[in-house]
């Protein structure tokens, strides 16, 4: 429901949560979700909620590069994976700036491996199916997006939450 929204669609997803049940989404989850509240995929979840996205069309070549050095850093050039670059990265960049991370990090990097790859590799579980929905809307929005739909929609029977 979160990853992969716009700024206008969050905003909006926080203001009904916030009419209807008359407290904040981010403060429910916060309250709710004790049991993952220090895990990386809550900090993700979180700070998609209160960061806004820069929705510029720009992209600053040297601001590509310098993230995706601190990624390949944070990733394969170390053991172990550092989370924190990752959430700051991607929950605070824009989305053509990450796209451009995506399409030139296999490029740029020692290891020569696509950005996705290097995802699946270094992460596991909510996380990182959180990171992957988050690179995908950015590599291709529309079609990803379109694509969850589909899903969603063939196994309505089985799995109606995902529509919701």
């Amino acid at each position: 429901i979160i990853v992969g929204r716009s700024n206008s669609e969050l905003e909006l997803l926080k203001k009904t949560y916030e009419r209807i049940f008359s407290r904040s989404l981010i403060g429910a989850l916060e309250s709710e979700a004790s049991n993952i509240f220090n895990t990386p995929y809550f900090q993700l979840i979180i700070a998609l909620l209160r960061t806004p996205r820069p929705e510029t069309t720009v992209v600053d070549d040297a601001k590509v590069d310098a993230d995706i050095a601190l990624l390949y850093d944070a990733s394969e050039g170390r053991i172990g994976s550092d989370r924190s670059i990752f959430i700051e990265i991607l929950t605070s960049r824009p989305l053509l700036h990450l796209k451009r991370v995506s399409e030139l990090y296999g490029i740029k990097t020692a290891k020569r491996r696509d950005f996705l790859s290097v995802v699946k590799d270094e992460f596991m579980g909510d996380f990182e199916r959180a990171v992957v929905k988050l690179v995908l809307s950015a590599q291709i929005y529309e079609m990803h997006v379109a694509e969850q739909f589909h899903k969603a929609l063939n196994a309505w029977n089985r799995n109606d939450e995902k529509i919701i």
